[in-house]
């Protein structure tokens, strides 16, 4: 798992584009995150994250999606609150 991928180096990114490149045979799952890369200032940098997943074998990219208002009560009341103590914040 490598997280905050946005804050890494060129040489990280370029250790990471080879061992995504020349794996081969070797099973392994490389799990990596990181925030929009319209953020990252360099232009280097930002084309050395784009091409990540197009250096990898098998690579998937999953961009998830803001939570609404209503799933984040609904996963904090399943989590968090006792079912006889479960009641909206506030009336709308």
């Amino acid at each position: 798992m490598l997280d905050d991928l946005q804050w890494s180096d060129a040489a990280s990114l370029h250790t990471l584009k080879y061992l995504l490149m020349n794996c081969g045979a070797v099973p392994l799952l490389v799990v990596a995150a990181h925030r929009d890369i319209s953020a990252v200032p360099d232009a280097a940098l930002q084309a050395l994250l784009a091409g990540l997943p197009e250096a990898a074998q098998n690579a998937s990219e999953i961009v998830p999606q803001a939570l609404s208002v209503k799933a984040v009560a609904r996963w904090l009341a399943t989590y968090f609150a006792p079912a006889a103590r479960r009641r909206p914040i506030s009336p709308r």
